[in-house]
């Protein structure tokens, strides 16, 4: 470890793994759904890397650390990882990204009133997110040139054919300024929904609004307008996600 090749980029992408890689290859794997052993299995790679690796080194793999998993995380979890960063570089570079994500997740986490914002259909229809309330809503981010994002619209139609009949919504935000692509490939697919458009790409307000950092990204809403969890399951993910939503209705 060397705090002078923080410049060379093998190097960040050593720090971003190291510690983890060697826990792992000495048998300390857990399943994702094994949250306390998985916690107690990053919590020791933080602390192997305040212990081991010199400051600036240091510095830049905890900042990366938290920034990554700050979205999985509790938020007071984060918090508290954060106030102990702090306490080590009170004035580093990384605080106001950090300080930013790990507000951002307290914001949506679970229970938190999910952000209104404006939806104008492709036909013209002017409504609101809250418009909906009383209804679950599964919200989408996505582009047309996305094709993760189209195949997982594709999928979602089993979805919808196994919840018929219950108070169910599919809100879909595009943040392609081709919206005449988007409305193409949502005919072509035959895909149903509540579909919208938000202006300015990436700096686009509902983006800001929901933290939006990559495509396609999907939120779960309760039929109180809050949010039923801090990570939505994908169409992919389609038997967790149809427990999810089953949950849900009162």
């Amino acid at each position: 470890f060397n705090d002078t090749l923080l410049q060379v980029p093998s190097y960040m992408l050593y720090l971003t793994g190291v510690f983890d890689i060697k826990l792992k290859a000495a048998g300390y794997t857990f399943p994702q759904s094994d949250l306390v052993n998985t916690q107690k299995q990053q919590d020791s790679v933080n602390s192997l890397a305040y212990k081991l690796l010199p400051g600036r080194s240091a510095e830049y793999f905890i900042a990366q650390n938290l920034y990554g998993r700050a979205k999985y995380q509790e938020p007071g979890r984060n918090e508290k990882q954060l106030s102990t960063f702090k306490k080590h570089w009170p004035r580093s570079e990384y605080l106001q990204l950090l300080d930013k994500q790990v507000a951002m997740v307290k914001r949506l986490a679970k229970g938190q009133p999910a952000p209104d914002f404006d939806i104008i259909t492709p036909d013209g229809k002017k409504m609101k997110l809250s418009d909906l309330k009383g209804k679950v809503v599964y919200l989408g981010f996505w582009a047309s040139w996305c094709k993760q994002c189209v195949g997982e619209m594709i999928s979602e139609q089993k979805i919808k054919d196994l919840i018929r009949n219950k108070p169910l919504e599919f809100v879909y935000v595009s943040i392609n300024n081709d919206t005449t692509a988007d409305r193409k490939m949502t005919e072509r697919f035959k895909i149903k929904g509540i579909f919208t458009h938000a202006d300015g790409e990436w700096n686009a307000t509902e983006i800001q609004l929901y933290g939006v950092q990559t495509l396609p990204a999907y939120f779960l809403i309760d039929e109180d307008g809050n949010f039923a969890l801090q990570n939505a399951p994908t169409p992919a993910q389609s038997t967790e996600l149809i427990l999810e939503i089953e949950k849900l209705f009162k």
